[in-house]
């Protein structure tokens, strides 16, 4: 049987496996399975991948999104320019190419290069980005409900589905800002999560949450926002899927802003990764 996958910290609370049960169903596919590879640290990678040699394929989810790019031989241009990855094909019996991103292999101390790992059995890695289509359809249809067209965006968060976040608005030609736990020097386009109170709520602002805060199992935390500055003429979206609605969402709801959840960006992004894993069916 073929496996197909989904890794990262934590994962139970992920409905990725009862989106693909649906999708196999409806192709009339009995030979496939789609698991969970919980993975506390991302070294256990090479040995998950020689040690199963069912897999094809793997989606990337918290907190790998940016740090699996190490692990890649080849990366897509879209996932190259937003500089993230959410899905991966598995090449077996296929000599790795050697590439940029195996150049950029952290000096973390561990013993054994994963590349060498992988190549020493002829598996070469290839990454994708499907997140920007979600994420695209997902903002597509709340403009369309709202009839709000964003002038400005503010993204709550910096790690990998930021970055598709951040691409699907430079694509919009929609200035963004982006407010983090931590800052690059020099970069205007990030400040620091504690500016977020004294920042201007614009009208026909876009606020973006793309931080696991009030992901389950931890539904009652919430990122500190401004929330009495919200009007209806702000729209936003909450990227977590599990709970549909977050406590974010609903104190965004109660100032009076439009919201949406993460299960249309979720379902979006499956439908375009599976159409990349079967690629490899036909391989």
């Amino acid at each position: 049987m073929t496996v197909f996958g989904l890794i990262g910290h934590p994962i139970s609370h992920s409905k990725s496996p009862q989106i693909y049960e649906k999708i196999f169903s409806s192709e009339k596919i009995n030979t496939l399975d789609y698991q969970l590879f919980d993975l506390a640290d991302l070294a256990e990678l090479p040995a998950l991948l020689i040690s199963n040699p069912a897999i094809q394929g793997f989606n990337v989810t918290l907190p790998y999104k940016t740090e699996i790019i190490n692990y890649l031989d080849i990366l897509s241009p879209e996932s190259k320019s937003i500089n993230a990855v959410n899905t991966v094909l598995v090449k077996r019996n296929h000599s790795p190419i050697e590439s940029i991103s195996r150049i950029q292999i952290p000096k973390n101390g561990r013993k054994q290069n994963p590349f060498k790992l992988l190549s020493n059995k002829n598996i070469s890695l290839h990454g994708y980005n499907t997140d920007s289509i979600g994420f695209d359809q997902t903002l597509t249809s709340l403009i369309e409900s709202t009839q709000i067209t964003p002038r400005h965006c503010i993204i709550l968060g910096n790690g990998g589905s930021a970055n598709a976040v951040k691409w699907v608005m430079q694509k919009k030609k929609i200035p963004w800002t982006v407010f983090a736990r931590t800052t690059k020097n020099g970069d205007i386009h990030i400040q620091n999560m504690t500016a977020l109170a004294d920042h201007p709520l614009m009208p026909k602002t876009l606020v973006v949450q793309t931080t696991p805060l009030g992901m389950y199992p931890n539904e009652m935390e919430c990122i500190p926002f401004p929330f009495h500055k919200i009007n209806p003429s702000h729209i936003g979206i909450d990227l977590i899927y599990n709970p549909k609605e977050t406590e974010f969402m609903k104190q965004f709801h109660h100032a009076g802003g439009c919201i949406v959840g993460g299960n249309q960006m979720l379902e979006v992004q499956a439908l375009a990764s599976w159409k990349l894993f079967k690629t490899q069916l036909l391989a």
